[in-house]
């Protein structure tokens, strides 16, 4: 056991909503991938969220046509069932009808985090969400929060 993992996956997203139709949005593919790495004999855990996504568009197209997406993240296992948690996430978007390999910045932030196994099939993740764009302040930080319940 090398203590690596790999997570991929792809998704389609049909224009269904009258947003997606009113923009000319045809259909979008992407693909979503974590892939983590526990340290041997550590209470660490490094990981690395990466998404790409491609949108297509008809002649009146309005939107993005492509969004990049990485957020690498730490976890320290405090506990066999708690952990401290930190992710940076970070985004771009290129519109349709730009020049080639024009990105606008989608912003980026910082949320740590505890990851809490309540049950061996329930998790809690409630994390801090603080915008790190040009100014940290309160007014832009928020609070989230994952649930993560295995049925199976």
């Amino acid at each position: 056991d090398w203590g690596i993992n790999l997570y991929s996956d792809i998704r389609a997203h049909f224009a269904v909503t009258d947003g997606s139709r009113q923009q000319d949005l045809l259909t979008g593919f992407q693909n979503f991938s974590v892939m983590t790495y526990h340290v041997p004999a550590t209470r660490v855990m490094f990981g690395l969220r990466s998404s790409v996504r491609v949108n297509l568009f008809g002649p009146q197209g309005r939107g993005d046509d492509m969004e990049l997406y990485l957020a690498p993240e730490l976890a320290y296992q405090i506990t066999p069932k708690v952990a401290f948690t930190l992710l940076y996430e970070m985004g771009a978007s290129h519109r349709f009808g730009d020049r080639a390999f024009f990105f606008t910045n989608d912003g980026t932030d910082l949320e740590p985090g505890v990851s809490w196994d309540i049950t061996e099939n329930l998790n809690v993740n409630p994390y801090l969400n603080i915008l790190t764009g040009s100014k940290v302040s309160l007014r832009t930080t928020s609070v989230g929060m994952f649930l993560n319940w295995a049925i199976l």
